[in-house]
């Protein structure tokens, strides 16, 4: 399989092919493998259809095994015209479909409204929750049969899409549902819902709340993906101006279903990030005056200080460069008292090195879900900071 990949790979250099960009930036994507599935993904011609078709004969040739033509198929864009379609048709020799359903076990073809291809997870949930009705079940076991079985059922879609809201709190309350019943009746729910979703270190059960876990998920997943985690982080802290997931126009029209995917990435990104702040290097990466560098907090600027100005400060304008100390006076002249304090606590490196961003949830800097879910739980319900802060506080 890697020799076919590079087989497609020189075609696409070569011009022969033209694959697909979620983004300006991205790179191009024409082909993805697992196990014996194997899907292509170019601008449609007579030309690449040619290609294609070579390259497969040409691999089965010198590996000794044929591409089983009834068990696969393509699909054309909605652009493509019928007639058209037949003639790429015969010279792929595949049947054509409407919809390519799932791979891997999730839904990727997106046409229409999501939510409905999604209900899924709600019938399966339900069958799980009707087989139980007759079992008397402790509060201990149902705890654990909800965070084993029933989020688990979910657990691989979480992890590669953000689910329509929709579903996410119709699972929701099928959980909760389940939690609270008694001898297969509704049962009564003595707290509300949020409550029993906080983790138990903030006073809850540790029940997972569907739409949190599944930005925490799916963030992790995201971090999975790219080789340079830290590289990650800095790219997307700036998501607001300038997203790696995220940016410009695409370059080819691309299915709706990797723009919504792009979309919920870039929303995605822009609640996380919240999280991650800044360790000082060169200080030449980081705005001085809007981002978190000091302890982890925005220090506050001098009200004497000229605003467009500031916002053009970087952190390195703060540093004497050679002996690696701070300036002092720069420091007390551009910021408030307590903040100048604090920015002098802060160590600097003896050489001067790259700035990067850690989550600031965790002893050790690294995102997981854990961490994450905690963080983005909190963020849910800001109406009420106090009571969250004074719970974790306690217990």
């Amino acid at each position: 399989m890697d020799v076919l990949s590079r087989m497609l790979s020189l075609a696409e250099d070569i011009k022969l092919l033209k694959g697909i960009k979620i983004s300006r930036r991205a790179p191009s994507i024409s082909h993805l493998f697992f196990a014996d599935d194997a899907m292509f993904f170019f601008k449609v011609s007579p030309d690449s259809c040619s290609t294609i078709a070579d390259i497969l004969f040409r691999f089965g040739e010198a590996s000794g095994q044929q591409v089983n033509l009834s068990k696969s198929y393509i699909k054309f864009s909605p652009s493509v015209s019928p007639s058209m379609a037949e003639t790429f048709k015969s010279i792929l020799r595949f049947p054509t479909t409407d919809s390519i359903g799932n791979h891997l076990g999730v839904p990727i073809d997106l046409i229409g409204a999501k939510s409905q291809h999604f209900t899924y997870l709600i019938e399966r949930v339900k069958k799980k929750i009707i087989s139980w009705a007759h079992c008397k079940l402790s509060k201990g076991a149902k705890l654990i049969l909800i965070n084993s079985v029933l989020i688990g059922i979910s657990s691989h879609v979480l992890k590669s899409f953000k689910i329509p809201l929709s579903i996410a709190n119709k699972l929701d309350s099928l959980i909760t549902r389940f939690w609270w019943a008694k001898n297969g009746d509704k049962g009564i729910h003595w707290v509300n819902r949020q409550t029993i979703q906080l983790p138990k270190g903030m006073g809850g059960l540790g029940i997972c709340s569907i739409p949190v876990y599944n930005d925490a998920l799916l963030f992790k997943k995201v971090q999975r993906m790219h080789t340079n985690p830290q590289l990650l982080a800095s790219k997307m802290y700036n998501a607001s101006s300038e997203s790696m997931l995220c940016s410009g126009k695409s370059q080819t029209k691309t299915p709706s279903s990797f723009s919504w995917v792009r979309r919920n990435m870039h929303k995605l990104a822009l609640k996380v990030m919240k999280g991650f702040v800044w360790k000082i290097g060169s200080g030449r990466n980081i705005l001085a005056s809007s981002s978190k560098w000091v302890h982890g907090q925005t220090p506050v600027v001098r009200s004497n200080q000229n605003l467009l100005q500031s916002s053009k400060w970087t952190v390195s304008d703060l540093i004497n460069q050679t002996s690696r100390s701070w300036k002092v006076s720069t420091v007390r002249d551009r910021f408030e008292w307590k903040s100048a304090q604090e920015i002098l606590s802060v160590d600097l490196p003896e050489k001067e090195e790259e700035d990067f961003l850690y989550w600031h949830h965790h002893p050790l800097g690294k995102y997981t879900v854990k961490s994450g879910y905690a963080f983005l739980a909190g963020l849910l319900d800001t109406s009420e900071p106090s009571h969250r802060n004074e719970s974790f506080d306690f217990f």
